[in-house]
C-alpha cells in the first residue's frame, strides 16, 4: 500500500498506539503492522534498541545518536502527501510507521525519543522558526544543558548539531515543551517570554493524546 493510499486508515489505526511502556520504550497496538507493513515493527524495534543501548550514555552522546538516526534513516514527506492534511503533527510511532514526515515530525520524534532515553523534558524545547535560507516556516529541537545556556540545535535540514548562536539562518518564533510555551524575541527584546501552558497548542495536545491513549480516538466504519 502506498503512503498516500493508507492516509486515513493509518491515522485511525495508529491511535491504538500506547507509549506508556516500561523501560522508556515505545509500544504499538496490534493493528500497527497491518497498517504500516511488516517493516514498521522492525523500525520500532530499532528505535527501542537505540533507546536501551544509549540510556546510560552522556546527554550529548544521546543528542548525536538520535539526531543522526532520524536524519539518516527517515524521509521528508509533506503532510498533504502523507496524511492528506495541510498540517498534521505525528507521534513518534506514526512517524516511524510511515517511515517519514515533515519537519515537525522529525523534531517531535527526536524530542520524544530523548525523553525516553532519560533526558529531562525541561532541557528540551520544540522551536518554531523562520528558516531564512529556504524562506519558510520550520521546526527544530533545542537542547539546553543548563537553564539560560545557549541551546544546541537538532535540525532535520542539517547533519551536525550546532549552538543556536551559529544558526543565524533560523529566526525563532515560539517554543514549547511538555508543559510550557514561550514567545521568542518578545517586544524585540531578544528574550523569550513565558506565555503559559503548551496546551494552548491544539496540535501538540493531539500528539500527547495519541501517544498516551490505549484506545482509538476514531472508530472506522
Amino acid at each position: 500500500m502506498s503512503i498516500t493510499g493508507f492516509s486515513k486508515l493509518a491515522l485511525a489505526a495508529s491511535l491504538l498506539v500506547s507509549a506508556t511502556a516500561s523501560a522508556g520504550t515505545f509500544h504499538v497496538g496490534h493493528s500497527y503492522v497491518n497498517v504500516y507493513g511488516q517493516n514498521s515493527m522492525t523500525r520500532i524495534e530499532a528505535v527501542n534498541s537505540m533507546i536501551k543501548t544509549n540510556h546510560s550514555t552522556s546527554e550529548y552522546h544521546k543528542l548525536l545518536v538520535v539526531n543522526d538516526y532520524y536524519n539518516n534513516n527517515y524521509n521528508y514527506v509533506p503532510d498533504d502527501k502523507l496524511w492528506g492534511r495541510n498540517d498534521y503533527w505525528s507521534t513518534t510511532q506514526e512517524f516511524v510507521g510511515a517511515h517519514g514526515g515533515d519537519c515537525e515530525d522529525f523534531a517531535i520524534a527526536k524530542y520524544q525519543t530523548l525523553v525516553k532515553m532519560g533526558v529531562s523534558a525541561n532541557k528540551l524545547r520544540l522551536v518554531y522558526v523562520n528558516a531564512l535560507q529556504i524562506n519558510q516556516a520550520h521546526m527544530i529541537l533545542a537542547y539546553y544543558k543548563t537553564k539560560g545556556s545557549v541551546p544546541l540545535v537538532l535540525d532535520s535540514l542539517r547533519t551536525n548539531i550546532l549552538p543556536a548562536t551559529e544558526r543565524q539562518d533560523l529566526e525563532p518564533v515560539y517554543s514549547f515543551n511538555a508543559k510550557s510555551l514561550w514567545i521568542a524575541n518578545y517586544k524585540h527584546t531578544r528574550k523569550d517570554h513565558y506565555e503559559g501552558s503548551s496546551e494552548r497548542l491544539s496540535a501538540w495536545v493531539g500528539v500527547n493524546q495519541r501517544t498516551s491513549y490505549k484506545k482509538p480516538l476514531i472508530h472506522l466504519s
